[in-house]
């Protein structure tokens, strides 16, 4: 026996599964700062978020003088459209930042905190100055 689902059913379902993945998701607001942590998932349109996996800092500690600045690098999983993009973006190497997708300037000004030498923190208690800009 065939089951006739109702008028509107896949709409409706589309709708439910777009309310659920939107829930527990932090708006970015375009064109101004926003200060993002790791492993949180933002939303910049209904089609579009990412999430900051992980972070690596090999910045020279702020008190100390080193031949070489070191960097950052930010792990990014990028939805869009149901698809998604795992991307490996550096502060100030690599000419990656800022970047561009689908549309947008991704630009990473600055990650908060730059720490001393006898410092260690957990990746969640980092922030980052991300402005996204529409193209």
């Amino acid at each position: 026996m065939e089951k006739i689902l109702p008028k509107g059913f896949w709409i409706q379902l589309i709708l439910i599964i777009t309310l659920l993945t939107a829930i527990g998701c932090e708006k970015i607001e375009i064109g101004d700062p926003n200060y993002v942590k790791i492993d949180t998932k933002y939303n910049v349109t209904n089609s579009l978020s990412f999430i900051i996996d992980s972070i690596r800092d090999y910045r020279c500690p702020k008190d100390m003088l080193c031949l070489w600045s070191g960097d950052v690098e930010l792990y990014f999983r990028i939805n869009h459209n149901f698809s998604s993009t795992d991307t490996l973006i550096y502060l100030w190497t690599h000419n990656n930042n800022p970047f561009s997708f689908e549309g947008y300037t991704w630009n990473i000004e600055e990650i908060y905190p730059w720490l001393e030498s006898n410092e260690s923190i957990e990746d969640s208690e980092y922030r980052i100055k991300l402005i996204i800009t529409k193209n």
